[in-house]
């Protein structure tokens, strides 16, 4: 990297090309919101040009990316009819070759953003690059990882980072999918060793996966959700919400365990009592709309109206990766929440101080039961929680690790200059 004399601190050498499988939101999908915080904080640092391959969600547009980014594109995902053409052009690559003989078979969504594509997305990018080499690109998940990785060399980019977000191969090692946990090892095994850095959301997890694969330490970069200054009182209606992709797996279950076994707990002592479910649904999380109190919403626009609505949020995992960002984003609508052990690894909670924990649906729902019936409970784990978020989540607090995975070891130890920190208010809203 580059250092501009003039100046004190250090700076980014030319602009960030940041490499992501959803557009980025500041609220709904967790996913949407990871990388959503990831531009937030780039865009503080240097230009970002946003590519996305939408291989895990929607890639539309919106007027909070176009604050942001300095350009917009997205790479369709490899078609069916397209496969063979790609797997020829691979074959023809030495290097791209060499990674198909180390990495196959791909788990499918990896082969959906082969290294190959990385031509139409150059091509889409260049009126936008304008020939200016990025100083940095950072990529996220595993799956785009050979994509972006060949698209950041293709272009001189100084610097590569992966964010894996999550330990993905330990998930589907704990599900039984143990063909796809070995996929995504391989994919791991042959190309972290070829960039500057990886990510991951929690500690754990960093030391996780540079045990298994001999790497170099990862970077904690946690998830972040910005603390809101004005939110509605809690109704006091007995109302639940959880929000989520219904369509992940933990996520599908935790909204069927809720549904089925905790609400109705709950309503036999608070009849009244009801569950918005939030989210993209699966069938099955559909199906649960005919369940007495239940609704189910589906995406919304906004999911603050949907929190204002709540008086406790509660989240029933089994399982799950990284940290938990929806139980950050419950956090700044100053919501309490009730949730297993799952929901919240990773974070910096204490039970009964931030958040109610159980591990079954019987106990979930005694704990739900009490935080309704006693407000100033709830009080007191809604003041502890935002103290939490504040201290350890916030934009303010993370900008700085950003900082410094973007710049290297040339970055300063020092915090992000308020001047360019992203402010806490470009959170959630």
């Amino acid at each position: 990297m580059r250092v501009d004399p003039d100046r004190t601190d250090r700076v980014v050498a030319g602009p960030t090309l940041l490499v992501v499988p959803t557009a980025p939101r500041p609220d709904g999908n967790g996913l949407a919101m990871r990388a959503g915080m990831w531009l937030d904080m780039l865009a503080a640092v240097a230009p970002v040009h946003l590519v996305v391959v939408p291989v895990s969600g929607p890639a539309d547009g919106s007027a909070w990316i176009d604050a942001r980014a300095a350009s917009y594109t997205v790479v369709d995902p490899v078609a069916a009819d397209a496969a063979d053409q790609h797997v020829v052009a691979q074959l023809g690559h030495r290097e791209w070759r060499d990674a198909i003989d180390a990495t196959a078979p791909l788990p499918w969504r990896v082969a959906l953003a082969p290294p190959s594509l990385s031509v139409d997305a150059m091509a889409r990018l260049a009126p936008h690059l304008l020939g200016v080499a990025p100083g940095a690109v950072v990529v996220m998940r595993e799956y785009l990882v050979p994509f972006g990785v060949t698209l950041g060399r293709a272009l001189g980019a100084a610097r590569t980072v992966i964010d894996l977000d999550d330990d993905v191969e330990a998930l589907l090692e704990r599900h039984g999918d143990r063909e796809a946990a070995e996929g995504y090892g391989r994919v791991a095994r042959h190309w972290l060793p070829r960039v500057d850095a990886v990510t991951i959301a929690s500690a754990g997890e960093a030391l996780a996966v540079a045990t298994r694969h001999d790497l170099a330490p990862l970077v904690v970069v946690p998830n972040t959700v910005a603390p809101l200054s004005d939110v509605a009182p809690r109704p006091g209606d007995d109302h639940l919400v959880f929000v989520a992709n219904f369509t992940y797996a933990p996520n599908e279950q935790a909204a069927i365990t809720l549904a089925r076994e905790v609400l109705p707990i709950v309503r036999g002592t608070r009849p009244t009592a009801t569950l918005d479910l939030v989210g993209a649904p699966s069938a099955a999380v559909r199906a649960l709309d005919a369940l007495p109190g239940v609704v189910v919403h589906g995406f919304v626009p906004s999911v603050a109206p949907l929190y204002a609505a709540a008086d406790v949020m509660v989240a029933p995992l089994d399982d799950g990766a990284g940290t938990r960002i929806k139980v950050l984003e419950a956090f700044a609508h100053q919501r309490p929440v009730v949730a297993t052990p799952a929901a919240v690894a990773g974070l910096a909670v204490t039970d009964g101080r931030d958040v109610m924990l159980a591990s079954t649906p019987g106990v979930l729902a005694l704990a739900v039961e009490r935080v309704l019936a006693d407000p100033t409970l709830a009080d007191a784990l809604v003041a502890a929680a935002t103290t939490t978020l504040t201290e350890h989540y916030a934009p303010r607090v993370v900008a700085p690790i950003v900082r410094r995975v973007l710049l290297g070891d040339e970055a300063p130890d020092d915090e992000v200059p308020d001047d360019e920190a992203p402010s806490d208010e470009m959170g959630v809203r």
